[in-house]
């Protein structure tokens, strides 16, 4: 049977050969959907945690009572496999260069230049105290180059009081910031740990080490001195001190953003997952339609003396053996398109770290010729069993489809039925398991619903897609004999019918599923950017009040500098912010109130919503200070004014007769500096007021990086610092940007696999119709209604196809993303009616190509040949 197997092979080379193309696409999309994986990952890990440089492991003692001492470093550096250690500090400081007064973020070098996440454009690091390398951008803004000096200001606490010192420091380099480490600080300047900790003698919180990266040496095992610096800290500092490798640390900052969920990894399983299954069915489609042509074969076969079993070998072996080689092809395709899609995106500048490199694992090459090798297999199975029972004499002859009248009909059903319910199901669970804090399992269920759905969809397309086609048909039968015709071939044969649809019907479902599913996920993420990061540009620190006596005693931004920052290019809406002092009620203390205009924040921020509670009669407040103040949601609170003069001590202290105000709290994150109220309710509650910074919203075509420094300019003699968010922002949204490119690849991917399965099914269909062609030609038919008829009847097929698997697209799509984000919060349906159009464009071209080609080769053939008996 297995020179007849390979002998059946090369004689149906043609027939073969377009299975094997869906095979080896199918392969391809699996493959290049777990190399995409992979880079995907490996890309946002490198953007989360670039600011550690080529560190091997990262101590994070965040959550320790003092951070790591000097002696706890020492220590790590002494272990063996240690190559280099480096401890992390930070401060803001304000520094002057001739007019421009400002603040500087800045960060200690960490000895070894693996560790540090820019790279010296021109001059050299840091080696000494009394120097500093300042970012490219800052330079160029202020004007300094290598050699010239830069004065930073010192606060220092002596004797109960603050004295301020000013220190002058050489500038000795320039760094350039190629993965955007400290992309929301403009950069960051570099001085030697003892130099930056000498600005910050008074300050804890700067003098501690919180954080420290660890150089691995080449010739020891990382994961040997992750368990040894962990026993030694764990011992040092207690549990809360953590060693973690880049990876892990860079998954953590991604669990943080996505709500505790590690959905990177869910969103990559979900697209490998959902590869599998739609191209095992369009292999499986197109398998079981070339199988089914080969029926009378079979057939012939038992005649002259095969066996059942011989026979189900023989068609296994045969998909087997085209299953196997199909899969090595389309893993070296799609090798080929992931590497080539890494080359382009690495040409771009997407300002994303990605490999250069696709990284080839054992399940990168074991999936995919797997799931060639078994899909292959298992969509023979049921042909095989089906032509090896039936007697030879019945084989032989063509075979009835079945009816819902019928016991197989009414079984099939009943099969789907279950199926699509069991499916719904699972979906709900699903979703329901991911906002109880499982996004991996969530997701997992839903895609497990998901498959058994569409089973039994297609289980019982057989029964529907024809009576579909013909009601679409009967409307269309009214152009003329040959678009009756074309309707009445949509019911001569269903199974035909239903397989053609069906074909398509897969297609078109991946592909709206994934375009639906991004558009959804990049509007849920997008959403959860606007809580992150409301407002584009934060500028702060430009005013302060006397403690004392309620006063103004800086008010550094005034109300031009405001105007000045409302002009820079890209900027669109500029919201200030004052603040003073007033009486908590509650707490029976002074706090500081931050007022603003409810409108013109609004038009600041992203998240509109998180302004959406302030009025006059209102004030916003973080869960920390209510926490603080033992005050709910919802709840009542009075501020009384102070009177003028010494700042009151106790209640006793108030002037009889102060307006009180009593606001209704709610609960915002925008409350960070202090509790928020509107202009109105701060002017009645203060002596006194003054601007104490703004929120800056950009304009959407604004490049972010360029408006942040053009702000920074603006406000640099104020002694303000500004925070470009928008810059970290826009850095998130590239990354998602990236993640949609690469689906957007797949898509392609996906879409050739929907047409290699209709040009088979309908060219299978439009040959098995040779005959019937010929004698509609012999009774008159011309070459041209044979052309419009079978057109028609592929527009028809394809039309029922498209719409139908667009309508399961959009809800599996939103499912998916439900069931992978829904942990950060409700995840809308965003239709993405462009793509949906261009996939019925798509769709009823597939079927024209698909119909009108075969049939110009029909025409061709004169009915007296075309009527010859093979």
């Amino acid at each position: 049977m297995i020179r007849l197997t390979l002998a059946q092979m090369r004689r149906s080379v043609g027939r073969l050969t377009a299975a094997g193309i869906a095979i080896a696409l199918g392969a391809a999309f699996v493959a290049a959907t777990l190399l995409a994986g992979n880079a995907i990952q490996r890309g946002t890990y490198d953007a989360l945690s670039a600011a550690w440089g080529k560190a091997d492991l990262v101590i994070d003692a965040d959550m320790t009572a003092e951070g790591l001492a000097e002696r706890d470093l020492e220590a790590v550096a002494a272990l063996d496999g240690v190559a280099a250690v480096g401890a992390h500090h930070e401060t803001y400081q304000e520094v002057t260069f001739g007019a421009t007064n400002t603040y500087l973020y800045a960060v200690a070098t960490k000895g070894d230049p693996s560790l540090d996440a820019q790279t010296v454009s021109a001059g050299r690091a840091p080696a000494a105290p009394g120097e500093i390398a300042l970012p490219v951008s800052f330079a160029e803004r202020v004007g300094a180059v290598v050699g010239d000096e830069l004065a930073v200001t010192i606060d220092i606490w002596e004797d109960e009081a603050y004295r301020t010192e000013v220190r002058r420091v050489e500038i000795v380099g320039l760094l350039d910031d190629p993965y955007n480490a400290y992309a929301s600080q403009s950069g960051a300047a570099v001085a030697t740990a003892e130099e930056l900790l000498s600005w910050n003698v008074n300050d804890a919180m700067v003098s501690a080490a919180w954080h420290a990266s660890v150089a691995v040496s080449d010739s020891a095992d990382t994961t040997e001195v992750q368990r040894e610096i962990q026993t030694m800290l764990g011992a040092a500092l207690g549990p809360q001190a953590q060693v973690l490798t880049r990876d892990e640390y860079a998954r953590g900052l991604a669990a943080e953003f996505t709500g505790g969920e590690d959905v990177m990894t869910a969103v990559v399983l979900g697209f490998a997952a959902l590869s599998l299954l739609v191209a095992g069915l369009v292999i499986s489609n197109t398998f079981q339609v070339l199988v089914a042509q080969r029926a009378r074969t079979l057939a012939l076969l038992r005649c002259v003396g095969a066996n059942k079993r011989q026979l189900r070998l023989s068609v296994l072996l045969e998909a087997s053996l085209l299953g196997l080689a199909a899969g090595v092809l389309g893993l070296l395709v799609g090798a080929g398109v992931a590497q080539a899609s890494l080359s382009i995106l690495g040409s771009m500048d997407l300002d994303v770290p990605l490999p250069a490199w696709i990284e080839v694992t054992p399940t990168v090459v074991v999936v995919p010729l797997l799931a060639s090798l078994l899909v292959t297999t298992i969509a023979a199975l049921a042909p095989a069993r089906a032509a090896s029972r039936t007697s030879p004499l019945a084989a032989l002859r063509p075979l009835d489809p079945p009816t819902v009248r019928s016991r197989s009909g009414r079984i099939g059903i009943v099969i789907s039925a279950l199926l699509i319910l069991a499916g719904i199901g699972f979906m709900g669970l699903g979703i329901a398991t991911t906002r109880i804090g499982g996004a991996e399992m969530g997701l997992l269920i839903a895609f497990g619903g998901g498959a058994l759905s569409v089973v039994g969809v297609l289980v019982s397309t057989g029964f529907w897609v024809p009576k579909v086609a013909g009601a679409v048909g009967r409307l269309v039968a009214r152009g003329g004999p040959t678009a009756r015709l074309a309707a009445a071939n949509t019911l001569r044969n269903p199974r035909r019918t239903a397989a053609t649809s069906t074909a398509l019907l897969i297609g078109v479902t991946l592909v709206v599923t994934m375009s639906t599913g991004a558009a959804s996920a990049r509007s849920a993420l997008t959403a959860e950017l606007d809580s992150q990061y409301p407002m584009d540009v934060s500028i702060e620190g430009g005013a302060a009040v006397s403690w004392e006596d309620a006063s103004v005693i800086d008010a550094s931004l005034e109300p031009t500098l405001v105007e000045q920052v409302a002009a820079v290019e890209g900027v669109d809406t500029v919201a200030p912010f004052s603040i003073g002092l007033t009486w908590d009620d509650r707490r029976g203390t002074i706090t500081e109130l931050v007022g603003v205009d409810p409108e013109k924040a609004r038009a600041a921020f992203h998240a509109v919503d998180a302004l959406a509670d302030l009025d006059d009669s209102t004030v916003l407040m973080v869960a920390s200070d209510m926490e603080a103040a033992n005050i709910v949601e919802g709840a009542a609170t009075s501020f009384t004014l102070l009177p003028a003069g010494p700042v009151p001590t106790a209640a006793a202290d108030l002037e009889a007769g102060a307006e009180q105000v009593t606001l209704t709290v709610h609960e915002s994150d925008v409350a960070y500096r202090g509790p928020v109220v509107t202009l109105t309710t701060l002017d009645r509650l203060t002596q006194a007021t003054a601007i104490d910074g703004a929120w800056a919203g950009l304009t959407e075509d604004a490049d972010e990086g360029t408006a942040t420094k053009e702000i920074q300019e603006a406000v640099s003699e104020s002694g303000v610092y500004v925070s470009g968010v928008a810059v970290e922002r826009a850095a998130l949204e590239r990354v998602i940007d990236t993640m949609l490119a690469i689906v957007v690849g797949l898509l392609a991917v996906a879409v050739v696999i929907a047409l290699i399965g209709v040009t088979n099914t309908l060219s299978l269909s439009v040959i098995e119709r040779q005959r019937e062609s010929a004698t509609l030609r012999a009774i008159g038919l011309t070459k041209k209604q044979l052309r419009s008829s079978l057109a028609i009847e592929g527009l028809l097929i394809t039309l029922v196809g498209s719409v139908l698997g667009i309508a399961l697209g959009l809800a599996y799509g939103w499912i998916g993303t439900t069931a992978a984000l829904g942990l950060i919060g409700d995840v809308r349906l965003a239709v993405p009616w462009r793509d949906l159009g261009l996939v019925l464009l798509v769709g009823l071209a597939a079927g024209l190509g698909a119909s009108v080609l075969p049939a110009r080769r029909a025409v061709r053939t004169s009915p007296v040949e075309a009527l010859a008996v093979d």
